[in-house]
């Protein structure tokens, strides 16, 4: 009997007390990069230059788009491609593909391999919750605007 009397006041009870979180996520993107030291590719004014701390980019209608919220890196990679990003306008981007110090750019690098591959092996900006208001449309790659040319330039 006392667990019946128990589970019907939990019954009774617990509407009245809904669960409520108390800790509030009040602070927003830019306050939590400032925070952390770093500044979004978004910030950049037209023209501007820098390289990319991750590869943030999706495929969307058959393009490569670029995620507006993509961090800037300190400096080139000592040890992959980097990607330099210059902005253009009308929320373009303009890559350029980075190899370290001391090598060159060749067709089987994973970066350009990534980059070029069928929009169905990258990540689909849908399904990351992307839409054309929150990432750049990515213009050309080493000056070039199809994956057929990239492929051609580096066999």
């Amino acid at each position: 009997m006392p667990l019946l009397l128990f589970i019907l006041a939990l019954a009774i009870g617990f509407p009245l007390h809904q669960a409520k979180a108390e800790f509030r996520l009040d602070v927003g993107e830019k306050a939590y990069l400032e925070w952390k030291g770093e500044t979004a590719f978004s910030d950049l004014a037209v023209g501007e230059s820098a390289y990319l701390k991750r590869f943030d980019f999706c495929a969307m209608d058959g393009q490569l788009w670029l995620d507006r919220g993509a961090i800037i890196a300190d400096s080139p990679s000592k040890y992959t491609v980097s990607f330099l990003a210059t902005r253009r306008p009308n929320n373009r981007v303009a890559i350029e593909l980075r190899p370290p110090a001391g090598s060159q750019l060749a067709g089987g690098d994973v970066s350009i391999a990534a980059l070029v591959s069928p929009p169905h092996a990258k990540s689909d900006c849908a399904k990351l919750g992307l839409g054309t208001e929150t990432v750049f449309e990515i213009e050309s790659i080493n000056g070039m605007a199809r994956a057929s040319e990239l492929i051609k330039a580096y066999p």
